[in-house]
Parts: structure tokens; C-alpha cells; sequence
């Protein structure tokens, strides 16, 4: 029997308000587990798949794309007319690194501004990453009318380059700390975010068994990726010896740079177990 995504009757009622969508034309098992891992809480009005395959899942609807075969043609993608697809105010942007992982954090008032993602503390303009973020169709209208010489990152485009030019435009950014309570990504998992964005922290989405079958069932390009690299050491902190074994074993199977790299990682933690075990002594 096909797969139908249907949300459960406790599901918080987003219809009429937030679609869900997804650009994805390499990884789409991965893809669908991570939109599953939203519609699991939330009943959104569409659930929108961009794919150059052919797909089908009851319940969702699929828009046929390009591949996108670099992070490049992503960001001339989602700075597109795409969201023409999009039939509600709002919509959440997922990838298959990115999607709810605390869904009693949702907040209405998240719906207030026209893009929310994870805060980058690093820069003036902190909000935010695109990777998990919610979005209003308005303000991918407004971008349509600005000119796009580069667009790339497209979150960067969006929320660093033309921030002020949006904001002209009436525009609402959502504040840093209402960010963090939104999304995380290299940090700020401390405050329990609503959603989050990126392959080294799936710790934070998953026990040891759930993450361990995830591994087993993704490819050897994500694992032997430097996402996958600093998975292996957060994993290596947190003691979660299977999920650690198998990323070893699989990175241990790659180019000779990356054994070599995976053996130092595991020998300097060894190392630092050892002095700290003597240090208690």
C-alpha cells in the first residue's frame, strides 16, 4: 500500500495558515523522513516536494524541478518564483538535515514576521539560517523585485545582503532571542528550539537506536561528509558508542586522508579519556 502523510488527531491545526515545503532531487528517503518528522505534529495546508524525480506520496503534492546538483543552484532555486506553488501566508522550509525536533515549542506568534530561522551569533544581522526557517510568501515577492548578482548562500542574500532594502519594504525579521527559541544550529540547543538545522547535531533529533538506523540507511556521501565528521566526535563526547562504531566503520572505508583523519579523532579521544581518568585517580 503507498504511504499516505497524514497527521494525527493531536496534530496542532496549521491549515489555512503554513504550508510545508521541500527542495530535495538527490537524498529523498532522507527527505521524507524529515518531512514525516514535522507532519507527525503539525497539519499544515500543502506539503509541496520540488523533485526532478518521480514521486508519490498520498497527501503530498509533488512539483517537478531541475536537479540540483550544487548548493548554488539551491540558493537560484529558493530565490525563485517557486513559492507561486504556495497557497498560505506562510511556509516552512525543510531539508532532510532539518526539521522539528521539540514541537511543543511551536509558537504562534512565530507567524508575526516574515522569516525566522536559527540566530547566527557571528554577524551584525543574526537571523538567520535557511536551512529550518519559516518564511511569508510576501517576502518572496518582495525579493523577486531586487536585483540577485550573486545569491548565494541564499540565506545570506536574504537576511545579511538586503536585510535593510527588505526592511524598507516592510518587512519583519523575527528577534534573536525568538529565533533561538525557534531554531538551533551549530549551537543553542540548550534552549530546547522548536526545529533545527544541521547533520553534525543529530544527536539532538534522535536516541542512539533511532539515530544508528538513520546512519545505516543514509548514504556513504553524508557520512563521509564534514557534517559526518563532527557527528563523529559530538558522538564521541556523549559516549553513544554504536552510533560512533558505525560512523567509524564507515568512514574508515573512505579515501585514505579521511582514515587517517577518523583514526586521529578516535586516538586524541582515547588519549583525552585517559588523562582525565588519571587526573581523577
Amino acid at each position: 500500500m503507498a504511504e499516505t502523510l497524514e497527521a494525527p488527531s493531536h496534530a496542532v491545526d496549521l491549515r489555512g495558515r503554513v504550508s510545508l515545503i521541500c527542495l530535495e532531487t538527490r537524498n529523498l528517503d532522507l527527505a521524507l523522513n524529515a518531512i514525516r518528522r514535522c507532519t507527525a505534529h503539525f497539519r499544515f495546508e500543502e506539503i509541496i516536494l520540488f523533485t526532478d524525480q518521480d514521486w508519490s506520496v498520498g497527501g503530498m503534492t509533488v512539483v517537478r524541478c531541475e536537479p540540483i546538483r550544487s548548493a548554488k543552484a539551491y540558493s537560484k532555486f529558493m530565490l525563485g518564483d517557486f513559492h507561486r506553488h504556495v497557497h498560505t501566508p506562510h511556509f516552512l522550509v525543510v531539508q532532510w538535515d532539518g526539521f522539528v525536533i521539540h514541537p511543543e515549542r511551536w509558537r504562534a506568534d512565530f507567524l508575526a514576521y516574515d522569516y525566522i530561522g536559527a540566530p547566527w551569533p557571528h554577524h551584525d544581522h543574526a537571523v538567520g539560517n535557511g536551512g529550518f526557517s519559516l518564511r511569508s510568501v510576501r517576502l518572496h515577492q518582495a525579493i523577486d523585485t531586487l536585483d540577485k548578482p550573486e545569491c548565494h548562500p541564499e540565506d545570506s542574500f536574504i537576511c545579511l545582503w538586503n536585510r535593510p532594502q527588505l526592511e524598507a519594504m516592510g518587512m519583519r525579521f523575527a528577534p534573536y532571542e525568538l529565533a533561538r527559541e525557534f531554531s538551533a544550529e551549530a549551537d543553542g540547543y540548550e534552549a530546547r528550539p522548536f526545529g533545527f538545522h544541521r547533520f553534525g547535531n543529530f544527536n539532538e533529533a534522535y536516541d542512539e537506536p533511532g539515530l544508528l538506523a538513520f546512519l545505516r540507511a543514509a548514504p556513504d556521501a553524508i557520512v563521509r561528509s564534514t557534517e559526518g565528521r563532527a557527528l563523529l566526535k559530538n558522538s564521541l563526547l556523549l559516549g553513544r558508542r554504536d552510533v560512533v562504531r558505525e560512523l567509524a566503520r564507515r568512514r574508515l572505508g573512505g579515501a585514505l586522508r579521511m582514515r587517517i583523519d577518523t583514526l586521529s579523532i578516535l586516538g586524541r579521544y582515547g588519549l583525552q579519556r585517559l588523562f582525565s581518568r588519571r587526573a581523577s585517580a
